[in-house]
Protein backbone atom coordinates (compact mmCIF):
# COMPACT_ATOMS: atom_id res chain seq x y z
CA UNK A 1 0.00 0.00 0.00
CA UNK A 2 2.84 2.41 0.66
CA UNK A 3 3.89 2.59 -2.99
CA UNK A 4 0.32 3.14 -4.19
CA UNK A 5 -0.17 5.72 -1.44
CA UNK A 6 3.04 7.50 -2.43
CA UNK A 7 2.02 7.50 -6.09
CA UNK A 8 -1.40 8.96 -5.29
CA UNK A 9 0.06 11.54 -2.91
CA UNK A 10 2.78 12.52 -5.38
CA UNK A 11 0.30 12.89 -8.22
CA UNK A 12 -2.04 14.97 -6.07
CA UNK A 13 0.80 17.18 -4.85
CA UNK A 14 1.90 17.67 -8.46
CA UNK A 15 -1.64 18.64 -9.48
CA UNK A 16 -1.78 21.16 -6.64
CA UNK A 17 1.62 22.65 -7.43
CA UNK A 18 0.90 22.74 -11.15
CA UNK A 19 -2.48 24.39 -10.74
CA UNK A 20 -1.03 27.04 -8.44
CA UNK A 21 1.81 27.85 -10.83
CA UNK A 22 -0.54 27.86 -13.82
CA UNK A 23 -3.07 30.09 -12.06
CA UNK A 24 -0.44 32.51 -10.78
CA UNK A 25 1.82 32.86 -13.79
CA UNK A 26 -0.39 32.06 -16.78
CA UNK A 27 -4.09 32.62 -16.04
CA UNK A 28 -4.02 35.70 -13.79
CA UNK A 29 -1.69 37.76 -16.00
CA UNK A 30 -3.68 36.79 -19.12
CA UNK A 31 -6.97 37.77 -17.47
CA UNK A 32 -5.72 41.16 -16.35
CA UNK A 33 -4.08 41.96 -19.69
CA UNK A 34 -6.90 40.83 -21.97
CA UNK A 35 -10.23 41.43 -20.22
CA UNK A 36 -12.04 44.58 -19.17
CA UNK A 37 -12.27 45.11 -15.41
CA UNK A 38 -15.87 43.88 -15.05
CA UNK A 39 -15.26 40.82 -17.24
CA UNK A 40 -12.04 40.01 -15.36
CA UNK A 41 -13.85 40.33 -12.04
CA UNK A 42 -16.67 38.06 -13.19
CA UNK A 43 -14.25 35.46 -14.55
CA UNK A 44 -12.09 35.44 -11.41
CA UNK A 45 -15.15 35.14 -9.17
CA UNK A 46 -15.98 31.96 -11.05
CA UNK A 47 -12.41 30.68 -11.20
CA UNK A 48 -11.14 31.12 -7.65
CA UNK A 49 -13.73 29.01 -5.82
CA UNK A 50 -13.07 26.20 -8.32
CA UNK A 51 -9.30 26.64 -7.93
CA UNK A 52 -9.51 26.45 -4.14
CA UNK A 53 -11.92 23.46 -4.28
CA UNK A 54 -9.64 21.56 -6.68
CA UNK A 55 -6.65 22.03 -4.41
CA UNK A 56 -8.68 21.20 -1.31
CA UNK A 57 -9.79 17.91 -2.89
CA UNK A 58 -6.36 16.86 -4.18
CA UNK A 59 -4.74 17.75 -0.85
CA UNK A 60 -7.36 15.71 1.01
CA UNK A 61 -6.76 12.78 -1.36
CA UNK A 62 -3.00 13.03 -0.83
CA UNK A 63 -3.49 13.17 2.92
CA UNK A 64 -5.79 10.15 2.81
CA UNK A 65 -3.32 8.18 0.69
CA UNK A 66 -0.48 8.92 3.11
CA UNK A 67 -2.65 8.08 6.12
CA UNK A 68 -3.60 4.76 4.49
CA UNK A 69 0.06 4.03 3.77
CA UNK A 70 0.97 4.81 7.36
CA UNK A 71 -1.83 2.66 8.74
CA UNK A 72 -0.97 -0.31 6.54
CA UNK A 73 2.82 -0.30 6.94
CA UNK A 74 3.59 1.60 10.10
CA UNK A 75 4.38 5.26 10.32
CA UNK A 76 7.59 6.43 8.70
CA UNK A 77 8.68 10.04 8.69
CA UNK A 78 7.35 10.38 5.14
CA UNK A 79 3.84 9.24 6.02
CA UNK A 80 3.72 11.27 9.21
CA UNK A 81 5.18 14.47 7.81
CA UNK A 82 3.48 14.10 4.42
CA UNK A 83 0.04 13.56 5.96
CA UNK A 84 0.53 16.61 8.17
CA UNK A 85 1.77 18.72 5.24
CA UNK A 86 -1.10 17.74 2.98
CA UNK A 87 -3.58 18.35 5.80
CA UNK A 88 -2.15 21.88 6.11
CA UNK A 89 -2.55 22.35 2.35
CA UNK A 90 -6.17 21.22 2.55
CA UNK A 91 -6.81 23.50 5.52
CA UNK A 92 -5.22 26.49 3.77
CA UNK A 93 -7.40 25.90 0.69
CA UNK A 94 -10.49 25.53 2.89
CA UNK A 95 -9.75 28.84 4.61
CA UNK A 96 -9.10 30.53 1.27
CA UNK A 97 -12.35 29.17 -0.15
CA UNK A 98 -14.21 30.28 2.96
CA UNK A 99 -13.10 33.92 2.67
CA UNK A 100 -13.98 34.29 -1.04
CA UNK A 101 -17.49 35.66 -0.34
CA UNK A 102 -16.07 38.18 2.13
CA UNK A 103 -13.39 39.22 -0.35
CA UNK A 104 -16.06 39.74 -3.00
CA UNK A 105 -18.21 41.84 -0.65
CA UNK A 106 -15.19 43.93 0.30
CA UNK A 107 -14.35 44.55 -3.37
CA UNK A 108 -17.99 45.44 -4.10
CA UNK A 109 -18.00 47.96 -1.23
CA UNK A 110 -15.65 50.20 -3.20
CA UNK A 111 -13.13 52.37 -1.35
CA UNK A 112 -14.69 51.51 2.04
CA UNK A 113 -13.83 47.86 1.49
CA UNK A 114 -10.30 48.34 0.14
CA UNK A 115 -8.50 47.67 3.42
CA UNK A 116 -10.49 44.48 4.06
CA UNK A 117 -9.99 43.35 0.46
CA UNK A 118 -6.22 43.89 0.63
CA UNK A 119 -5.94 42.09 3.97
CA UNK A 120 -8.00 39.08 2.89
CA UNK A 121 -6.40 38.89 -0.54
CA UNK A 122 -2.98 38.91 1.11
CA UNK A 123 -4.15 36.08 3.38
CA UNK A 124 -5.24 33.93 0.43
CA UNK A 125 -2.01 34.68 -1.43
CA UNK A 126 0.08 33.68 1.59
CA UNK A 127 -1.95 30.49 2.09
CA UNK A 128 -1.59 29.64 -1.60
CA UNK A 129 2.19 30.18 -1.46
CA UNK A 130 2.30 27.93 1.61
CA UNK A 131 0.31 25.29 -0.29
CA UNK A 132 2.71 25.54 -3.24
CA UNK A 133 5.81 25.18 -1.06
CA UNK A 134 4.35 22.25 0.87
CA UNK A 135 3.23 20.56 -2.36
CA UNK A 136 6.75 20.84 -3.75
CA UNK A 137 8.19 19.55 -0.47
CA UNK A 138 5.86 16.53 -0.56
CA UNK A 139 6.90 15.77 -4.15
CA UNK A 140 10.58 16.02 -3.23
CA UNK A 141 10.11 13.90 -0.10
CA UNK A 142 8.31 11.16 -2.02
CA UNK A 143 10.84 11.25 -4.87
CA UNK A 144 13.69 11.09 -2.36
CA UNK A 145 12.44 8.11 -0.43
CA UNK A 146 14.13 4.78 -1.04
CA UNK A 147 10.69 3.19 -1.55
CA UNK A 148 9.98 5.54 -4.43
CA UNK A 149 7.01 4.80 -6.58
Amino acid sequence: MDQVGYAIAGLCAAIAAGSIVFQSFIVAPAVFSSLETDAARSFLRTLFPRFFRLNLVVAALACGALLAAGLSNGWSVLETWGAAATAVIALSMFVSLSVVPTINRARDAGPEGDAAFRRLHKLTVMLTVLALLLSIAVIVAIAGTSAGY
